[in-house]
């Protein structure tokens, strides 16, 4: 049977429900707009992590629908962040740093994203790791162009989904690509394909093997321009992956931890108690060399 995600209130324990979610063969997303998309889960896909919704991917759909398509990129509204510098050691527990300091989440960090011009063209969007779809369906159904790219074991389910969800934006119906992080044909095709580069980029729980760090990041890079925001949210399933990620992504982008607001966003509230994390980057250098 499909089971319809409902969002764990404040205090409740929400180990329980996820766990169901998890173990359905389908499950169904209730947007703001009333409309309904069917997710279809593929629990026994071999080497990937993309057969089953994320408690992430619904926490990010939640926190991006309440944004709305107008603020899905980083706007004037969120100028000033009083989220305190973290230590890599201390980001699994918030509030509780340990260690030495690193100057990898920006304490208020102002970065002008917005013009004040209208927008003529609809907001483009990739989603990495897209697993089962839920999320960029999410925000096709906002109205955004949308790409959904994954690994080739988890395409043909991700293609089911996004077809049985193609209403949801039908001006520009949501498009599947396979995308290996780390083979330049892929890349390329990704590249040169209709949206890129994206204004806004996507990705729930992709910090898992930390081999897959830097590749991930050296194609975020090459397929965001100057302007892009790029989301991230995560739990920390792979402590080293974790601290590669905080190590190696300030490198490309200033990284701003937007965890406490996902927390603080209705809907979200979950967010904490189950230790997830969610970080903004936008480009910081023109001139970063990815050889």
């Amino acid at each position: 049977p499909m089971v319809l995600y409902e969002p764990v209130p404040a205090g409740a324990d929400a180990s329980d429900a996820f766990f169901e979610l998890a173990n359905s063969r389908s499950v169904q997303y209730k947007c703001a707009s009333g409309r309904k998309i069917d997710i279809e889960q593929e629990r026994d896909i071999k080497n990937c992590t993309g057969g089953i919704v994320w408690e992430t991917a619904f926490f990010l759909g939640c926190f991006l629908e309440r944004r709305g398509l107008d603020r899905l990129g980083w706007d004037q509204e969120d100028e000033y962040l009083d989220q305190p510098t973290q230590s890599i050691e201390g980001t699994k527990k918030r509030g509780k740093t340990e260690g030495q300091e690193e100057p990898v989440l920006n304490k208020k960090r102002k970065i002008k994203k917005s013009s004040g011009k209208l927008k003529t063209k609809p907001t483009t969007v990739l989603e990495v790791g897209a697993g089962c779809g839920l999320l960029g369906l999410i925000l096709a159904n906002l109205g955004a162009s949308v790409m959904l790219t994954e690994a080739e074991e988890a395409m043909n389910n991700l293609r089911r989904n996004v077809e049985r969800n193609s209403k949801v934006n039908k001006d520009d119906p949501p498009r599947a690509l396979r995308v290996n992080w780390s083979d330049e044909d892929d890349i390329k095709a990704l590249e040169t394909s209709s949206g890129s580069p994206f204004d806004v980029i996507v990705g729930t729980d992709v910090i898992f093997n930390v081999k897959l760090v830097e590749p991930l990041l050296r194609l975020l890079y090459r397929v965001s321009h100057d302007k892009s925001t790029i989301w991230l949210c995560m739990q920390e399933r792979c402590p080293e992956a974790h601290k590669t990620l905080l190590t190696l992504a300030p490198k490309f982008f200033e990284m701003i931890d937007f965890s406490k607001r996902l927390a603080e966003c209705e809907g979200c509230e979950a967010a904490e108690s189950l230790e997830c994390f969610l970080f903004c980057l936008i480009k910081k250098k023109p001139d970063v060399k990815l050889d």
